[in-house]
């Protein structure tokens, strides 16, 4: 969990009782390290607070996966969770909040890079937001709802 950025909890609809139903959550897998890019790059700042990070090309679009719970893939893989051209099945983004980037790049870095002696202020959410911190529940966070799986 800790290379990813969005909760990806996933929804049933059910033409019986026209409710949705909370069946599964995963959590975001990125395609692209974009903090890795940005700091094989060079550049000093992922984001800057003005936005003279707009050039940054490879930042534009967040392209990311967000795993179907493994008993509804064969369902998605044939087809069969969508019915009369509906789907049945939808997914909600929820973000997981973290500081904004505008320190460099390699404070974001996963241990798989291997940089601890190299990274002036690693980010540790437990240094940053303390041990007692909790992030706040799904419903009373930020998301995109419904998207059509």
């Amino acid at each position: 969990g800790m290379e990813t950025r969005m909760i990806c909890r996933f929804k049933q609809f059910d033409s019986n009782t026209g409710k949705l139903s909370i069946v599964g959550y995963s959590l975001s897998e990125f395609e692209v390290d974009y903090d890795y890019h940005t700091f094989k790059k060079g550049y000093l700042h992922s984001a800057t607070a003005a936005g003279f990070d707009n050039h940054m090309i490879w930042q534009s679009q967040l392209m990311f996966k967000c795993p179907v719970p493994p008993e509804f893939q064969e369902q998605v893989k044939s087809g069969d969770a969508v019915v009369d051209d509906y789907s049945t099945l939808f997914v909600d983004l929820i973000p997981i909040r973290t500081p904004p980037r505008y320190t460099p790049p390699k404070e974001f870095f996963p241990p798989r890079y291997n940089f601890k002696g190299a990274i002036d202020q690693l980010f540790v959410a437990d240094d940053v937001f303390g041990k007692e911190h909790v992030l706040p529940k799904i419903d009373e966070s930020g998301r995109w709802e419904n998207i059509p799986v």
